[in-house]
């Protein structure tokens, strides 16, 4: 059996994680690094609950369970594929932002959370973090170049969002489900450096 390393990519809409996955598979490609990347696009079931997140109706509560249920369901890939290396595209620390930023209580969902992590042990969260207004603006010019709708959580506006990004530094640096951890600037660093820091984050990340 292959161990294998996993790599959490977190960071509000527009702060370059998806960036930062393209060029690290690459890197993996040209290395014969064997990897798989992860989102919530991974089946017909994360893209139905994607979908039912964003309906406007949903409760606050309810749109957490869902994501927890996708989140598991993302994480079912970990367990049964043998790769080198799996990329996730957000996790953890976005569920608990959105927990935070509705005003919840982590207590509320802490024994699924507490699950969650046990199934990632020994991961590590790279945090992608440029500017709010950066990320901001990259996220705006982005849905007018594509033509997308904006998300229901964009259209929740500026302060909103603000909030978001707060929330994400935060427990980044206090959360007892985070642990192994790597801030990036996504700004301030090209790709190609960001993505030099990323393989020497993970070579110091334990094997499952």
């Amino acid at each position: 059996m292959k161990l294998t390393r996993v790599i959490i990519f977190e960071g509000t809409d527009g702060s370059g994680k998806s960036t930062l996955i393209k060029g690290l598979s690459s890197y993996f490609r040209k290395n014969n690094i064997t990897f798989f990347v992860i989102t919530k696009e991974l089946n017909i079931l994360t893209k139905k609950i994607s979908t039912l997140i964003q309906d406007s109706n949903l409760n606050c509560i309810s749109e957490i369970f869902l994501r927890l249920a996708r989140e598991f369901i993302k994480i079912e890939k970990i367990v049964k594929d043998e790769y080198d290396y799996y990329l996730l595209d957000r996790g953890i620390l976005s569920i608990i932002t959105m927990i935070k930023v509705n005003n919840l209580k982590i207590s509320l969902f802490e024994h699924a959370l507490k699950d969650l992590n046990a199934k990632l042990k020994n991961n590590g969260t790279v945090l992608c973090h440029p500017s709010f207004e950066i990320s901001r603006n990259r996220t705006i010019n982005r849905q007018k170049e594509c033509g997308k709708e904006l998300t229901k959580k964009e259209l929740k506006g500026y302060d909103y969002n603000k909030k978001i990004y707060t929330i994400f530094s935060e427990e980044f640096s206090s959360s007892e489900f985070i642990n192994n951890k790597l801030l990036l600037d996504t700004n301030t660093l090209s790709v190609e450096e960001s993505i030099e820091k990323i393989i020497e984050f993970s070579n110091t990340l334990p094997k499952n």
